[in-house]
């Protein structure tokens, strides 16, 4: 799909080069130098923008500190990576397909329903290829939990418990310290972190959603919890030696522990470093107290899914885990399935057999950085998709939609005490 004569690069620009944008994309496309240039990047931070136009070798001219100036510049790559804030994906998407960009576009589409379908009508209507990060289907873990379901090994599905769990740390650093910690600002916590998990269910399951349910709240990170004699800020906490939540703990000596600190430790300062990280957690909101912060987001929330076929889910996100790891419980009627993304096992038990079959995932891939490996993998699809190669793109943007649809109606009916909602009506009423 490169679209001038006599291209041989695919050219890419990045919009936000932060935690996801720079580190987990840019970084890794820098690694493809025989195949793909970034030509372009544009974001708000100076310091940041300085850095990485060293890092990528460009010209002063191919970096830009507001997107303003980025979007006049007209079309200065093939793809655009949308990596900024939530609540700014939409105007970035609908000018970049103005200009007749592909996109690669961070999860959530938007908080916005409605803003999400009009990107979707948007990208159909101009005919351009439109890549939200869901990377878990692109991983060796999961794609290999979808073979076994297609191929009738468990019979007919018939129920599916799924598990989030977030981890404590990084419910602190992103959801309560964080750039995900208040509704009002981004996208309610099921959205920015579960719809990952919805996709992935519609796809392993492969049928239509048709109603949801759900609980949760806001029960621990609250002012009223805050330990007796704490501090707004964990530097100046006489009682933070006693707290699991404590930032200095994390972040400094945890950096100390590490030869190259990356993230979370990146989030919070550019190029980490205990004595850096000290310092900005003087002053930064990382450094807050957990029970101090401008948070509304909850800390755990169930979904109950039914789909075609009377096949229901369970799905359940808590952040009060040690880890941060996903498990899967497939039933099937004629064997059930055991996943389990912290220790990369899934285990299989069919019926007939009474046997016991053990797969080792961490066997069926070289690479288990970022989500698994699922980060570079759908970069490397994408690519050949763009190129012209065989492309193994198993997503759309009416397929990340619909699994939006499934977290904002769920979102929907915990505000209204679990109601029961219909996903094609709520569509409706957002259309």
């Amino acid at each position: 799909m490169l679209e001038e004569k006599g291209d041989i690069m695919l050219k890419i620009a990045i919009l936000g080069v932060g935690s996801r944008g720079a580190t987990t994309y840019g970084d890794y496309l820098m690694t493809l130098k025989d195949k793909v240039k970034i030509t372009a990047i544009c974001d708000i931070d100076l310091n940041k923008l300085a850095y990485y136009q060293k890092k990528y070798h460009l010209d002063a001219s191919s970096c830009f500190s507001n997107t303003t100036d980025f979007f006049k510049a007209g079309k200065l790559a093939d793809l655009l990576i949308i990596a900024t804030l939530d609540q700014q994906h939409y105007e970035h998407a609908m000018q970049a397909l103005d200009l007749d960009y592909h996109l690669l576009l961070e999860k959530p589409i938007s908080p916005s329903i409605e803003e999400c379908i009009e990107i979707e009508k948007k990208a159909l209507k101009k005919k351009r290829v439109v890549v939200i990060c869901h990377v878990l289907r692109y991983t060796a873990f999961y794609r290999k939990i979808k073979e076994i379901i297609d191929s009738k090994q468990l019979g007919d599905i018939v129920n599916i418990n799924s598990v989030e769990n977030v981890g404590y740390w990084h419910q602190a650093h992103s959801f309560v310290r964080g750039n995900w910690r208040n509704s009002k600002e981004t996208a309610p916590m099921i959205l920015a972190k579960c719809c990952h998990d919805t996709d992935l269910l519609n796809w392993l399951i492969g049928k239509k959603p048709l109603y949801v349910s759900s609980y949760g709240s806001l029960s621990y990170f609250k002012k009223e919890n805050a330990p007796k004699g704490s501090a707004s800020r964990c530097i100046d906490c006489p009682v933070r030696s006693q707290c699991p939540y404590d930032a200095i703990q994390y972040y400094v000596e945890g950096a100390k522990k590490l030869k190259q600190p990356g993230w979370p430790y990146d989030v919070v300062v550019l190029d980490p470093t205990p004595e850096k990280l000290l310092e900005a957690l003087k002053t930064s909101p990382y450094g807050r107290c957990v029970f101090n912060c401008d948070n509304d987001v909850v800390d755990h929330q169930v979904l109950n899914i039914q789909y075609e076929d009377q096949i229901t889910v369970a799905h359940t996100m808590c952040a009060f885990s040690k880890e941060c790891y996903r498990t899967l419980r497939v039933y099937g009627t004629m064997g059930d399935l055991i996943a389990n993304g912290l220790t990369n096992e899934i285990i299989v038990h069919p019926f007939k057999t009474g046997e016991e079959i053990v797969i080792d995932a961490t066997k069926l891939t070289n690479d288990l950085s970022g989500h698994l490996g699922g980060d570079h993998v759908m970069l490397d699809e994408l690519i050949n998709l763009l190129e012209g190669h065989p492309a193994n793109l198993d997503s759309s943007i009416e397929k990340s939609v619909m699994s939006h649809l499934v977290c904002m109606a769920a979102e929907e009916s915990r505000l209204h005490q679990g109601q029961s909602i219909s996903i094609e009506e709520f569509k409706k009423q957002h259309s």
